[in-house]
């Protein structure tokens, strides 16, 4: 089991994070290929822990048939970038900012890999808004945060 280490704790996701980085501790989970393991109290789950481990697109790029787990593409200190390729040709992204503040984050098209010349993004847990500015894609991400793209070639 992946644990991402934020605080200086070894929570899992419903065990005494924050929403935030429950949903970063998932999205690592997921970007890598990691087995999804539920390991809270199912009879004790509050709503936003029960929204982290449903969200289907997530869980979805972690089950692309492809299995391929997440190169870490770019890190800079507290900020890191994987992408990984997906079945489909789309490609998953997860923008993670360790730091205690928050942090524009950004990948350069040419590092996926793939000419994306033209590319529709979604940010899976629709908690931001990537811009695209010619070759890179950005957005600002919270202290102890990630955000998780699907970037589809138009």
């Amino acid at each position: 089991m992946l644990v991402v280490n934020l605080r200086g704790e070894g929570a899992l996701v419903g065990d005494g994070a924050t929403r935030e980085e429950y949903r970063t501790h998932f999205s690592m989970w997921s970007i890598l290929a990691s087995p999804l393991i539920i390991g809270s109290d199912l009879t004790d789950m509050d709503d936003d822990t029960v929204e982290t481990l449903t969200n289907v697109e997530v869980i979805e790029l972690n089950q692309d048939p492809l299995g391929i787990q997440a190169a870490r593409i770019r890190k800079d200190g507290d900020i890191e970038v994987f992408a990984k390729p997906l079945e489909n040709g789309d490609q998953g992204v997860a923008l993670l900012n360790r730091g205690l503040a928050e942090a524009e984050i950004g990948v350069e098209l040419q590092d996926l890999g793939v000419d994306w010349s033209a590319a529709t993004v979604r940010d899976l847990w629709g908690t931001s808004r990537p811009r695209v500015v010619g070759e890179r894609i950005a957005t600002h991400v919270g202290p102890h945060e990630s955000t998780m793209l699907r970037l589809s070639p138009q």
